[in-house]
């Protein structure tokens, strides 16, 4: 829906600038150091949104957003988050290549050969989507939620030998954001 109205004309962008600087501001006023930007269901790869992104991370001295290039569990290649990064081009922030969500992968994650090529690229830098929290948000709606159970789940797979094994086999290392301008040279 959200792209539905972006797309025809019914977001009112100063609205969705001022609530994103207050997002930031809120952040940083409580202690949070600020290592990228992102948005819920990749909102930030609409070019208007992409631009007051990028202005946002100029301000307040952040590098990094997150990639729109999602890799499928049907098929580890790109979805169409890619398509709309194409359109809003590459501006000063950096990203990782790819997205890797642990709620669409899973245990697969560990087995599935052709995301082990992807990811084993040489200079390839993956985004690790992770949903640690327990408690259930009374300000969302139930279906944009993920049940507790699935949580525990992603947590666990993190904490699991097998994901330790999987890292050490494909040579994959865990960084930051913080560290991301670095691999990024």
């Amino acid at each position: 829906m959200l792209y539905r109205h972006a797309l025809t004309g019914q977001i009112n962008w100063y609205e969705a600038a001022a609530e994103m600087e207050a997002q930031v501001e809120w952040a940083i006023g409580s202690g949070l150091h600020l290592d990228n930007l992102d948005s819920h269901v990749h909102f930030h790869v609409l070019p208007a949104a992409r631009r007051l992104i990028t202005e946002l991370g100029q301000r307040y001295h952040v590098q990094a957003w997150r990639s729109p290039k999602v890799l499928s569990t049907l098929t580890p290649h790109l979805t169409w988050t890619d398509l709309l990064n194409r359109w809003s081009g590459a501006g000063p922030m950096i990203a990782p290549q790819y997205l890797l969500s642990m709620h669409q992968w899973g245990e697969r994650m560990l087995e599935d050969q052709r995301l082990r090529a992807v990811l084993t690229r040489p200079g390839t830098v993956t985004e690790l989507v992770v949903h640690p929290g327990y408690a259930p948000d009374p300000e969302l709606p139930v279906p944009d939620q993920l049940p507790p159970e699935r949580r525990h789940a992603e947590v666990d797979l993190l904490r699991s030998a097998a994901f330790r094994s999987w890292l050490d086999d494909t040579g994959l290392a865990l960084i930051s954001f913080a560290s991301l301008h670095y691999v990024a040279a």
